[in-house]
């Protein structure tokens, strides 16, 4: 195990990554698969302009907008807590118990 110190940095650099998939990569990722499968987006300047209502429909609070935005992370703090839930199971169940040693066969005497 290392220090707290590296561990803290990584999982701050996780939520980054996250945050930064949530408000760029995934809004981007829907209006590409949007504008292939449906048409073209009706707003004025495209890409910006989709981005813009997403942010202005996060800020009203609709939640479609915030589902957009928090899916990464809910997705990856859904799987943490999968994990973490399973190591838990797996410290609080006790040992299997070992089986009896195995008796020694009888010795027959041959047969002539």
């Amino acid at each position: 195990m290392g220090s707290p110190a590296p561990r803290r940095l990584r999982t701050w650099l996780i939520a980054l990554a996250l945050a930064l998939a949530g408000t760029l990569a995934l809004p981007v990722g829907a209006y590409v698969a949007g504008k292939r499968v449906v048409g073209t987006y009706e707003g004025k300047y495209g890409l910006s302009d989709y981005l813009a209502s997403i942010s202005d429909g996060a800020s009203r609070g609709e939640p479609a907008a915030w589902v957009l935005l928090l899916a990464p992370t809910a997705l990856v703090l859904v799987w943490l807590a999968v994990g973490w839930g399973f190591r838990r199971l797996g410290r609080t169940t006790p040992a299997r118990p070992t089986p009896p040693p195995a008796r020694p066969a009888e010795r027959r005497p041959p047969v002539l």
